[in-house]
C-alpha cells in the first residue's frame, strides 16, 4: 500500500536528485518561483477512487515538502491531469507535462499500461517517473528515469503464498483472498438463492 510516508520520501528523493543534478544547468521547470512537478492519473472513470487517492498522497507529499522549506528554498507546484484510465489520453497528459508544463519530475500513472504507453516520451524528456502500475512490465523496458512506488502485483501474490499456516502463531492465516476492483464488489446472481423446506 502507498503510504503519504512513502509517496513523500519517494518524491523528496526524486526532487532533490534533480535539484543537485540541476545546480549547474538550469532547467524549465526548475524556476525562481516554484519546482514543478507532474502528476497524471485516472481522476474520472472506474478506477477514479484510487486515482484520487495517489494524486491526493502525492498533493499530501507536495505540502509536507513545501512546508519544511521546499527544496534549495523553492516552493513545489504540483500541475496535474486526468489520464481517464486511457493510455491514449496518458501519453496527451504526459506530453503535456514534459513539453508545455516543463516538470521537473512526474507521479502517475495508478495503470500500467499507461505507464507502458506514456513511456517513450517521459523517458525521451530525462524526467524522473515515480509509477504505481503493479505490473514489472513497465521496469523491465529498460527505462533510466522511471521508479516504482508499489511491488509488482507477483510479488504481492508470492509473499502471500508464504506466509506462515501454523496454528495459533500470531502470522497465521487460516485463508486467503485476492480481490481487485472486478472481484471487490459482490455480484447478484442470476437465479434466487434455495431455500431449504
Amino acid at each position: 500500500m502507498l503510504t503519504r510516508r512513502t509517496l513523500t520520501g519517494l518524491i523528496r528523493n526524486v526532487i532533490v536528485a534533480m535539484a543537485v543534478s540541476t545546480a549547474l544547468t538550469p532547467v524549465a521547470g526548475f524556476t525562481q518561483e516554484a519546482v514543478r512537478i507532474g502528476f497524471f492519473g485516472p481522476l474520472t472513470g472506474p478506477t477514479a477512487q484510487a486515482g484520487q487517492a495517489l494524486r491526493n498522497g502525492t498533493a499530501l507529499a507536495v505540502d509536507d515538502i513545501n512546508a519544511t522549506g521546499g527544496v534549495d528554498g523553492k516552493q513545489l507546484a504540483l500541475v496535474e491531469y486526468d489520464d481517464r484510465s486511457s493510455p491514449e489520453q496518458a501519453v496527451r497528459s504526459a506530453t503535456k507535462l514534459v513539453q508545455v508544463d516543463h516538470v521537473v519530475a512526474i507521479v502517475g500513472s495508478l495503470h500500467s499500461g499507461n505507464i507502458l504507453a506514456a513511456g517513450p516520451v517521459i523517458e525521451e524528456a530525462k524526467t524522473p517517473l515515480v509509477g504505481a502500475g503493479t505490473s514489472p512490465t513497465w521496469l523491465q523496458k529498460g527505462y533510466k528515469y522511471f521508479f516504482r512506488a508499489l511491488e509488482t502485483a507477483s510479488f504481492r501474490a508470492s509473499s502471500l503464498r508464504s506466509t506462515p499456516r501454523r496454528r495459533n502463531s500470531p502470522t497465521s492465516l487460516s485463508s486467503t483472498a485476492m480481490t481487485n476492483t472486478a472481484t471487490a464488489v459482490p455480484r447478484t446472481s442470476p437465479r434466487p438463492p434455495r431455500t431449504r423446506a
